[in-house]
């Protein structure tokens, strides 16, 4: 799922979109190309409107509109 929305007033809704971050990192230990990756997952906003808003806004955005 990348997108979720929840609900902020009685008719107000936010679409939040998933964001990966991560650091990277070389280890110490032998063998020194040894890369890992620690995901960290985020959400941030991108859009408040009513549900059917929210609804348009997701679509337009898995489509490729926006």
């Amino acid at each position: 799922m990348k997108y979720k929305v929840e609900s902020l007033q009685s008719s107000t809704y936010q679409v939040l979109e998933r964001n990966y971050e991560g650091n990277n990192w070389r280890s110490s230990y032998p063998p020194l190309t040894t890369v890992n990756y620690i995901p960290i997952e985020r959400w941030n906003i991108v859009f408040q409107g009513t549900l059917s808003e929210c609804e348009a806004y997701i679509r337009l955005k898995e489509n490729g509109y926006m």
